[in-house]
């Protein structure tokens, strides 16, 4: 993960990385552990937020090469899925939430593994706070 990885980056920005999962807290507790993951994590059992922001959870895009090519980059990179808990279908995204409840930046994948770069996040993260 590699928003994980770059946490300092964020902080000395001023932001705070956090994880929202949609499987149990079982699951999320097991996925602390086993990541040995450095940032908040909350459980979404409902799906609530991720409803709430329109994450797609598209059944088909799990048949895709995209799909395919990004697990395969995953793994070289050094990141590798024990396991899918929760909905396997459900797509995340990253959101940009300032404290004032406003978000400046919001990107929900269009398929699994799809996320955008870290040094776009940071820029977003830059430009939101005039940076």
């Amino acid at each position: 993960m590699q928003a994980h990885r770059e946490r300092d980056a964020f902080r000395k920005l001023g932001a705070q990385v956090v994880v929202v999962g949609h499987s149990s807290l079982r699951y999320a507790t097991a996925f602390v552990e086993e990541t040995k993951i450095e940032l908040p994590v909350f459980v979404d059992e409902k799906r609530v937020l991720y409803k709430a922001l329109e994450f797609k959870r598209p059944i088909l895009t799990f048949l895709t090469p995209k799909v395919f090519k990004r697990a395969a980059e995953a793994r070289k990179a050094g990141f590798n899925q024990p396991g899918v808990h929760g909905d396997a279908f459900q797509l995340g995204g990253v959101v940009l939430q300032m404290p004032d409840g406003s978000m400046p930046f919001k990107y929900a994948s269009q398929f699994a593994g799809d996320h955008p770069k870290i040094e776009d996040l940071l820029a977003e993260v830059r430009k939101a706070i005039g940076g």
